[in-house]
């Protein structure tokens, strides 16, 4: 019976501490100055999980930074992006692109924040994170065409950061995107094979043949698709195995092909007449130049090459290259970075070229050598000297000239080619000298200034004026010295100064202001001497005979006598420039007045240099203030210059939506056939497939078979609201209609659980725990007694 009693107990405490790991289970005992958050890369959603985060993921997960080789080829674009995130997230995809479903990207980037609170935290992350992870995707798709399945996959993923509440910081510490798995990423075996064999049918004996090898083959075996047509057809995937591609999957394929045989060759996104394509840049090392490519255009046309290796004058149809053609290199809307594409040269491959280049290109006091060097051997111009390669002539300039010289080949090719040299400057500065006060003016001190005909070099002791025309200097002694004027292209005009007229050993005054800062109130000077003064005119004497005073109410530069009760006078100089009474004129921009999901910076400039605004930045120059909005505002604010003056300023913002739509789902049946409607509170976009009302309200599709369509409904401001269409077997009556919550959220996301709450949980746990202890020994206690009471009595 006592073995009976002992086992119960123990399986009573077993059960009370497992309901209290339970408890604690769903606890987080962190600082409460930290916390994770989570970002939905695909829905702009912030999720603040501490559950989540701190309880179900794995922490091994939250992998270090990984060494990655940097010296792997093809980085064109990846060496355009300047920003962490951005690289690590390359870096990441680099070293995961065998991987489909979700994988693991580490970074350890940090970013100061002014505020926690979740809706600062995903505005920042909208500015400041998103963009650049979407700087990542198009640098590797474009860098890497070999991965086609990352392509075809997208974005999609989430970002987690840890907030430091105390010091007010973000820091991402991992990526978690998702690869999707689609058919074609079993096939990468099968597309190495063939692409192996099609780069052994590529022959060519420099790289001009191989490239158009590459060419004809693409233009002989892929058919042209329209952007329209399935997603593959954007791969070299779809281009190679399915012999179908649009403009990006043929420019894709090529790419690859050319890098295969050891061509360098990259992809450039922009528009073709005005139309989204893709085409290619080829470097040609020889010549080290960039020559363009456009296959796609070429495909369709029996032997045609009118876009092979051509340059940006290339006439095609009466239009030259560059104006059909406008590099873009944009994949995503709100990407931060618009790379650059390789700058092509001028002429197509093979045709009659040159460069011109110039010895000096700053002002300069010596001749200019003008060099034009061309592709192929040309004849000697007169006046120009031929080099013994006779690729290139050379002519010596000593002034200022624009003329236009005819370069011609051996094979009589001629091209016009201007010349224009202007910065030749062999003419020494005008400069004329002024005394302040002249010079049979006794004064304490002269102020010298030379003026120039134009802009001049800064002397050491002078003080060089905005315009770069005008030296001053003050000089307190008498004095005579030769002072050499450098204009810009260091011609030298020597200057003679001669002061005499500075009463060396008599008295002396100082001259003081009461405000020597930038003021919109009277400026009083004071001139103070060792001695007793006469009040000169328009003065007054302050408390100390030996100090005048005069108040001044607007800028001044003047030259006072000074008198003592002896008769002795001295000059002094009075220059005040620091009163500005009149307010700044402003000027307010913003970063978009469109609708828009982001922040929205409005910009004030000046005509003058103004006060830092709380809450705004200014720049430097203290000529423009920002600041940056998460929500609509309309708001006076006080912009003052330095002087003080305030002026105020209305600030009006009311184009921030960042509220996705709320959905109404509805289903009509007749027949075999099911037409949905979709109702939004807002005005959407278009939705392929889908009809849109004139209102922009309502979205309508009909469906015919059973099936369950997820789409993405936006906003005129980019908010999206995922809304599913589940149809079931149309062969029934009863059609089940699909609700979509009002605040946009997928019923099936993660759900956000309250920090406050979840220590809760433990103390409950301890607490239950404590009285059933309690319990369980109070009554085991007079079990136990009753037990030995009764043993007792048997026993007498």
């Amino acid at each position: 019976m006592k073995k009976i009693r002992i086992v119960f107990v123990i399986l009573i405490f077993l059960l009370t501490y497992l309901l209290g790991l339970i408890n604690y289970s769903e606890a987080t005992f962190v600082n409460p100055q930290q916390r994770k958050v989570k970002f939905i890369l695909s829905t702009d959603q912030l999720v603040t999980d501490q559950f989540y985060l701190n309880n179900k993921v794995d922490r091994s997960r939250l992998m270090v930074a990984r060494n990655v080789d940097e010296n792997y080829s093809n980085l064109f674009y990846f060496n355009q992006m300047t920003n962490q995130i951005s690289k690590d997230i390359y870096k990441g995809l680099l070293e995961n692109v065998n991987t489909t479903g979700q994988i693991d990207i580490a970074t350890n980037y940090t970013i100061q924040v002014e505020s926690t609170d979740d809706e600062t935290l995903q505005a920042i992350y909208n500015e400041q994170v998103k963009p650049y992870i979407y700087d990542a995707f198009c640098a590797f798709i474009l860098d890497n065409p070999q991965y086609y399945w990352i392509q075809y996959s997208g974005i999609d993923g989430e970002v987690i950061a840890e907030i430091d509440e105390q010091n007010k910081v973000m820091k991402l510490e991992q990526a978690l995107l998702t690869i999707s798995e689609v058919q074609e990423s079993s096939q990468k075996e099968q597309f190495n094979s063939k692409l192996s064999e099609v780069v052994a049918t590529i022959t060519g004996d420099n790289i001009y043949d191989i490239a158009k090898a590459v060419h004809d083959y693409i233009c002989t075996n892929v058919q042209g698709q329209t952007s329209s047509d399935e997603a593959i057809s954007r791969t070299a995937y779809g281009a190679l195995m399915n012999n179908k591609a649009n403009s990006e999957g043929q420019s894709n394929l090529f790419v690859l092909l050319c890098r295969e045989k050891g061509i360098n060759a990259v992809a450039i996104r922009g528009k073709v007449s005005n139309q989204d394509e893709q085409w290619v840049a080829v470097y040609q090392e020889d010549m080290q130049k960039w020559y363009a490519v456009d296959v796609s255009l070429d495909n369709g046309t029996e032997d045609t090459s009118d876009y092979f290796m051509v340059g940006n004058n290339t006439e095609i149809n009466g239009q030259k290259f560059s104006s059909t053609h406008v590099a873009n290199v944009i994949a995503y809307v709100d990407q931060a970075t618009v790379f650059k594409a390789p700058a092509l040269t001028n002429v197509a491959y093979g045709e009659f070229d040159v460069t011109v280049e110039y010895s000096n290109t700053e002002p300069t006091k010596d001749n200019v050598i003008v060099t034009i060097t061309a592709n192929r051997n040309i004849t000697e111009p007169e006046g120009w000297t031929l080099s013994a390669d006779k690729k290139s002539i050379q002519k010596t300039y000593t002034e200022n000239t624009t003329e236009t010289v005819t370069i011609t080949s051996e094979n009589s090719e001629t091209i016009e080619q201007e010349i224009v040299i202007n910065n030749i400057d062999k003419q020494a500065p005008n400069v004329t000298v002024t005394y302040n006060p002249p010079a049979e003016t006794p004064a304490q001190s002269v102020t010298v200034t030379l003026t120039a005909d134009e802009e001049v070099q800064p002397i050491e002791g002078w003080e060089l004026s905005e315009d770069r025309k005008v030296l001053t200097k003050v000089y307190n002694q008498n004095t005579t010295e030769n002072v050499i004027v450098n204009d810009i292209a260091s011609n030298s005009t020597e200057v003679s100064i001669s002061i005499n007229n500075i009463n060396e050993g008599t008295f002396k005054c100082t001259v003081q202001y009461s405000e020597t800062n930038p003021t919109n109130k009277d400026v009083t000077a004071f001139i103070t001497a060792d001695r007793e003064l006469v009040v000169p005119e328009g003065w007054s004497i302050i408390t100390n005979p030996k100090t005048v005073a005069k108040t001044y109410t607007e800028n001044t530069q003047e030259t006072v006598t000074v008198s003592d009760t002896e008769g002795n006078s001295t000059t002094v100089n009075i220059n005040i420039q620091n009163i500005d009474k009149v307010a700044p004129i402003l000027e307010v921009s913003y970063s978009t007045t469109e609708l828009t999901n982001q922040s929205v910076v409005a910009t004030i400039k000046s005509n003058e240099q103004l006060q830092q605004p709380e809450g705004w930045e200014i720049t430097s120059d203290k000529l423009t203030i920002s600041k940056t909005y998460t929500l609509n505002a309309n708001e006076t604010v006080k912009v003052s210059d330095l002087a003080g003056n305030v002026i105020e300023q209305n600030i009006v913002i009311n184009n921030i939506d960042k509220e996705p739509p709320t959905l109404d789902i509805n289903y009509q049946t007749s027949g075999n056939q099911v037409t949905v409607t979709i109702t939004s509170n807002e005005q959407l976009q278009p939705v392929e497939g889908w009809n849109l009302s004139a209102d922009a309200l309502t979205l309508t599709k009909t469906y015919t078979e059973e099936m369950v369509d997820v789409i993405d409904v936006k906003d005129l401001a980019g908010n999206i609201t995922e809304a599913t269409i589940d149809i079931p077997d149309l062969s029934g009556n009863n059609v089940d209609i699909n609700q979509v919550s009002p605040d946009g959220k997928n019923p099936n996301s993660d759900q956000t659980i309250s920090p406050n709450k979840l220590p809760q949980a433990g103390v409950i746990s301890i607490i239950t725990f404590v009285a059933v202890l309690v319990v369980l020994s109070i009554v085991f206690y007079i079990k136990f007694r009753k037990y030995d009471y009764t043993r007792d009595m048997k026993k007498k």
